[in-house]
């Protein structure tokens, strides 16, 4: 308390939006985000520990009444790794890892599978080994979300761009 200000932003919410708190005492550093289906809002990362100068980290909003705020605490993220299998253009080997760099999908599937195919054989690779998340967010490996909307997209254009 009593800390200074560092930075102050501003960003309206919407229905969908994600607030993304990460903490890492491995790598010593932490950060907040607004994230939405276009893209990441604000963001802000920092080192830890937090400096002793007295400068806090909070991220705050003022809500309206009737908004909802729905609690995911079983979010699975998942960044997809993709790329061409032995020189064949009609095949990509596809890799799925967590934020933390844990693999927890990898396979071959055609290029012109879309996303939402992908998104099913992840989901039914989790089931078959027993875990059900409860929400499953796809990215790219520049942190783009793959969302419902992208999921008529192909595999080969979707990967092409991250």
């Amino acid at each position: 308390h009593g800390g200074a200000l560092v930075a102050a932003s501003e960003v309206t919410l919407a229905a969908g939006d994600i607030l993304r708190a990460e903490y890492s005492p491995a790598r010593r550093c932490a950060s907040v985000a607004v994230e939405r289906c276009d893209g990441t809002l604000l963001e802000h990362a920092f080192e830890l520990p937090l400096p002793a100068n007295g400068e806090e980290y909070v991220l705050g909003a003022t809500l309206p009444d009737d908004c909802v705020l729905q609690m995911v605490d079983d979010m699975l993220l998942l960044t997809v790794h993709g790329g061409t299998c032995d020189g064949d253009d009609s095949a990509v080997a596809v890799a799925c890892t967590t934020l933390g760099g844990r693999e927890v999908f990898a396979g071959r599937l055609v290029a012109d599978a879309t996303i939402a195919e992908l998104r099913c054989a992840v989901q039914a690779a989790w089931q078959a080994a027993g875990e059900t998340p409860a929400c499953m967010v796809l990215l790219t490996p520049d942190g783009a979300r793959l969302t419902e909307e992208s999921d008529a997209r192909t595999l080969r254009d979707s990967l092409s761009r991250a």
